[in-house]
């Protein structure tokens, strides 16, 4: 299998080639095509491999479009159906209003159960909605987060 990571490697114009080569290598792999393979089929979103690689996420999904037709990787579809999503649930909704009603912000709460920001506060938001709870503070003024 090294052999055809190599030869994919080689074969293929990298943009940014020492970016890639750096993040693989920092990841302990020996090549790029490997490492955008196995941290994918790990689970890594292509997102999450963005930000491990501190790269833009087009040109990794390219490439692991790339990989699965040499046969190198099967690409999830898109959206939850072959996630193993552990969302929504009662108990992450009530640790985000608690969270959120400690003060942190959508980001720290993200970090801290493993989700995206945007998708926290959406979900917030959704809750709120559904609870009655509003952006309104004890003299009943609307106030901005």
């Amino acid at each position: 299998m090294q052999e055809c990571f190599a030869e994919y490697d080689r074969k293929t114009k990298w943009m940014h080639v020492e970016d890639w080569k750096k993040a693989a290598k920092k990841h302990g792999y020996q090549y790029i095509s490997e490492f955008l393979a196995s941290e994918y089929s790990r689970g890594r979103s292509i997102n999450e491999i963005a930000r491990m690689a501190k790269l833009s996420r087009e040109p990794i999904q390219r490439r692991l479009h790339e990989l699965e037709r040499l046969g190198f990787v099967k690409v999830r579809s898109r959206g939850g159906a072959n996630r193993k999503a552990k969302w929504p649930t009662p108990e992450i909704d009530t640790r985000i209003v608690e969270l959120r009603e400690k003060g942190l912000t959508f980001r720290q709460i993200g970090e801290r159960l493993g989700f995206e920001d945007y998708r926290i506060r959406g979900r917030y938001n959704r809750l709120k909605l559904k609870t009655g709870r509003d952006r309104r503070n004890a003299e009943g003024h609307l106030y901005s987060e």
